[in-house]
Order: C-alpha cells, then structure tokens, then sequence
C-alpha cells in the first residue's frame, strides 16, 4: 500500500532537498502540538512545508469532528493545499472502539462527538477522505478532473511517550484498520523511539520522562519541555521527519555553512552554523583553515559553533564530510570566509512595508521591522546602498543589522528558529509601500535566526551577487529585499538609519590584510610599499595618498608629486586603509601597523 500511494503522491510533486516545490502540512490536536512545542514546525522546515498548525491547548479530537462538521475547521484553499493531514490528539482513550460508528460521516450528528473519541476520530478520517475525493469536481482545486480526487494522507500519532498505554494501543489498531480498508494511513511512533520507557526507571528511580517534561500527571511526564531549541521537541521532530520519509522520500544527505556575521569588528567573534539535512544523529568533519574538527553524534540543526579570526587574514570554514545511519557525503559543500571590517558604508534608503497598512510608509519610523509571510500582518524591509563605494577586491561583503528585539502576541511566546532570506536588484527608490512595493528581484541567499540571538548583530554573505553588479555597466546603486521565509511568527526589530542607536544597518567589506615585516615589501608594479615605519610612494606623477584608520578616521591625506617617504612611526598600532589615486591609477591596500 505504501509504494503506491508514494508514487501517486509523486506525479503531483518532485521531491529533492533543493526542490522548488512547497509541500503544506495540516496539524490537528491540542497542548502537545501547538506551536510553543517546536516539533511539527521542525519537521516541515525540514521539508521545505508550509506548517499549518491547526492545534488548540485544551481541545480534543471531537472539538476538531465538530468544527468539520460545521465546515469551519479548513478553508477549501487550505484543504486543497494540505499534503499530509496529521493527527495529534493523545488523550489516553480508546480511539479504536467499533460502538455506533456510522457507515458514512453523513450520518452523523453534531451529538455525536463531545466525548467520544472513537466516534470523533471516525468522523475527522471519513470526513477529510471524502473532502479530499470532492476536490476531483471543484474547478479551483489543482486536482480538479482527477479520477480521484486528492490522495488522503492522514498521519496519527502515538504519544510522546509510552505511558499513555490505552491510546497508544488503539491508535495502533486504528491505523491498522483503515489500512485494511486501503486508506494511506500513517503513525509516528514517539512511544517506542523516543529513548527511554515507562518500565524502565532512572538513576533516582523516577519515569524518565520526568526529565524531559515541564509538569506531571500520574507520576509521568505531562506537557514536553516547550520550544525548537529543547532536547525532546527536536526528538520528536526527528521521528516525525522520519515518519514524513515514508510518505514523500528520504531527505537528501547534507550540510550547508551559513555565517552569521562574515565580517566582524575588533573584539567580536565569529559565529558559523551548519545546517543539516537528512535523518539525525549526524557525524560532520569540517576544516578551519586547514585545522580538521571532528564532531559525532550531533542531533540538533543549526549547529553552532564559534571562530577565532585573526586581523590580518581570512579565516575559510569547509564542510568535508557528513554521515549518518543511511549513509555518508563527502563533496559539493560550499566554503564560507570570515574577515574583520575594512569599510563600513551606510544605506541611502531604508524602510519597510506591512500589509495590513497597504498605503502607509515608514522610511522615518526609528526601527525596520520583519514579519512571517503567512498572515495581514506580514512586514517586509528594504535597503539601498551606492555601488561607488565598493570595489572588486573586496574578499568580504556583507549586509549586516542589529537583532535589537523579538516581539510576540502571546503571553508564552514560541521559541522559534527564523528563516530570513534576502534578495536584490539594482534600482533606486525613495519611497515605498504595501501596495508599490517591486517585485523585480533575484534571491541572494537565506540565514538562519535562532530566538537566541536577540540582540546581536546578525549579516547576509552577499559578495558573489554586489561583485556581479560590479561588472555590470551603468549601475550605481544595489537595493536589498528582506522577508521571514518559514512559519515563524515573531515580529523582528532592528534599528533604521532614523534610529539614536549606534548599531545602524550597514554594508561591511573585509580584505586580507599582508604580513608586515621590518623591510619594504616587494609590491613590483604597485605605486606603492611599506614597512611597519614608513610608506614609500613610487610615483613620477601627481597623486593623492590618503591613510584611513578602521573606524574610518582620516589620519593622513595628501597630495605628491614625486617619490617621497611617509613617517606613520607615530601611528597607533591598528589596522590602516591606503588609498592612492592619480589619473592613471587607483588603488586601495588594508595594512596593519604592528607595535
């Protein structure tokens, strides 16, 4: 039954770990699945899955039979776009019991849930079958003509442990009957792979569950500990993204390097996190600077992990390997580049646009604001910076803001991961709204924003796409596009150039800076060469050597007109930009003034 229900689902989809493709998943149930766990938002991040996260704490299956009942539970748009529709609810009843069901959902009434779980659960699955069969007749439905309609993947659930032995036995016997009948019926088994059990107690001879939960009901482990970031909510995303694998195919094995801030100032560190694909735990080798790292048994994603980078050179982290149970990969991982700030330079124009107020701009509101992209009030951010002030050489650029504040809704806000992406194009704009915003632009790439890194400074690698703009012809200026990709539904807050904070959005470029020695350096055709004393131009002709300190102080400019030595012996030891410009020439170099 699974191989062919897989490849019915796969004529609709093309699945792959870089696919294009957008699946949604549907949730039902109550305190276990709402958002502030983490789990199902995990596992749809995983595929690449709209999360339509349906759960309400204290609710129960026949809360969800009566508002189908009603037709208030989807909207025909999200019935049409639902893939997978999962099932949540684990009160310890008997979900399997035969007693007065119905032959069709249409003979029931709206009496006959309440309480009665077997009668509700009946009712949710013969209803979403037969709602996902009508879709074959419905012409604004994408299976509109089919023979059958939509395939109606339902996925139970056990408990997230194996102390709720009622439901966890009849869910058992639900699956397996409807099964029997031919409906593609799936179950995350959380009881028998979560790592421990019921009947076996730990060190202090309590359930150890206990550890794992945030109250206790029986003696065991209630409500799991909220949150992406915990233990046990990534867990369970696991056995459910293995779960998911059955159904729509195997994630593809993988790791991808993401920076947080490529370039960084004097005193901060680097931050990388590798983000995985593929079933955990995972074994990763990576090198820093040629230096080989080895970590196992890794089971959450993003990994974190901290750099020391040196002012005078780059610093490249490389993915070399990554393995699993189902296998291992060990090629097509893409490099990242750490450096310290050479150039910091300034927006011309930043703002951001919000949905529910389509008309109204905000280019002098003190902060730009972020939002998910799934409801009215979606906030969406824009920046523009001139291209003059970048050069080629630069081995570094990036669009760097300051996390300043995450902003719930909610009383007990979830504790989220954020996928922010960023894209490009190259006009001007000096006023923008919901309604004119562009739609012109070129994705660039995508960080990763854990809830833990409110208020810090967090950057977008953007070298490759600003370095092309440099080659083009004619263009003067680059405009950012930001927007939250995935299901987070925290509202973001960084300072705007309007701001009084000192951590304003910018534009930083790093360069390798050479090795100083005690002699003049071989620059051969360079204009020219310096020790750790003097510059010492090797120019014929008029030009203008200026000195910047790295917080952009000027602390030497002047014109020449032949070869002449500069004294920099009284120069703060620090890192110095050298500008030269003649007619015939200019040229830039990022020096360090030892001790």
């Amino acid at each position: 039954m699974k191989k062919s229900i897989l490849i019915l689902i796969t004529l609709f989809y093309c699945v792959g770990v870089f696919s294009e493709t957008q699946y949604t998943f549907m949730l039902s149930g109550a305190s276990f699945a709402v958002r502030q766990n983490g789990w199902f938002e995990l596992g749809c991040d995983a595929f690449n899955a709209q999360a339509n996260n349906k759960a309400v704490s204290g609710q129960k299956i026949g809360d969800t039979a009566g508002k189908m009942f009603r037709n208030t539970y989807y909207t025909p748009s999200e019935l049409d776009a639902a893939d997978a529709f999962i099932i949540m609810d684990v009160h310890n009843e008997d979900v399997s019991d035969e007693t007065d069901l119905k032959e069709n959902h249409t003979d029931y009434v709206a009496a006959d849930f309440g309480d009665h779980y077997a009668r509700s659960y009946d009712y949710v699955i013969k209803r979403y079958a037969a709602d996902c069969f009508a879709l074959k007749d419905n012409p604004a439905s994408r299976y509109y003509g089919s023979e059958n309609g939509k395939p109606a993947v339902i996925v139970f659930c056990t408990h997230w442990h194996d102390a709720r032995t009622v439901y966890n036995r009849t869910i058992r016997e639900l699956k397996e009957k409807w099964e029997n009948k031919g409906l593609p019926v799936y179950l995350v088994e959380w009881d028998v792979n979560i790592g421990f059990t019921k009947d076996i107690l730990d060190e202090d001879g309590k359930q150890p569950s206990l550890k794992y939960a945030k109250d206790a009901q029986d003696g065991y482990g209630w409500h799991p500990l909220e949150g992406q970031d915990q233990y046990i909510q990534q867990k369970m995303a696991n056995i459910f993204i293995g779960t998911m694998e059955e159904i729509f195919g195997e994630r593809p094995l993988s790791v991808k390097a993401i920076a947080k801030n490529p370039v960084i100032e004097e005193g901060e560190k680097a931050t990388v996190y590798f983000s995985f694909t593929g079933t955990a735990p995972w074994d990763f080798e990576y090198e820093v600077n040629g230096d080989k790292k080895v970590v196992n048994e890794i089971t959450e994603t993003p990994y974190k992990i901290e750099v020391d980078v040196p002012s005078t050179n780059m610093v490249k982290v490389v993915p070399l390997k990554v393995s699993n149970s189902k296998g291992s990969k060990e090629s097509g991982f893409t490099p990242v580049l750490l450096g310290h700030m050479t150039k910091s330079i300034a927006p011309t124009f930043d703002t951001y646009v919000y949905k529910i107020n389509q008309n109204t701009t905000y280019m002098s509101d003190e902060k730009i604001e972020l939002k998910t992209s799934t409801d009215n009030y979606i906030r969406e951010a824009f920046l523009t910076f001139p291209l003059s002030q970048l050069d080629k050489e630069d081995d570094v650029i990036s669009l760097r803001l300051y996390f300043n504040e995450l902003v719930y809704s909610v009383p007990t806000p979830p504790k989220e991961y954020h996928i922010i992406s960023i894209y490009g194009n190259t006009e001007t704009y000096t006023s923008l709204t919901w309604t004119n915003k562009p739609t012109d632009f070129e994705k660039i790439t995508e960080i990763i924003v854990p809830y833990t890194e409110v208020e810090s400074f967090i950057s977008w690698d953007v070298t490759d796409w600003v370095k092309g703009k440099l080659e083009e012809e004619g263009v003067e200026a680059i405009t950012f596009y930001l927007k939250v990709t995935n299901n987070g539904v925290g509202l973001f807050r960084f300072p705007s150039m309007e701001s009084s904070s000192e951590n304003k959005p910018a534009l930083l470029t790093s360069k390798s800076i050479p090795t100083n020695s005690d002699h003049i350096r071989d620059m051969q055709h360079a204009p020219f060469c310096y020790t750790n004393e003097y510059i010492k131009l090797n120019n014929t002709e008029k030009a203008k050597l200026t000195i910047y300190s790295i917080d952009g102080i000027c602390v030497y400019d002047n014109i020449h007109t032949e070869e002449s030595t500069i004294d920099i012996r009284s120069f703060a030891p620090g890192i110095y930009m050298i500008s030269y410009e003649s007619d015939r020439k200019k040229t830039t170099a990022k020096v360090l003034k030892a001790n």
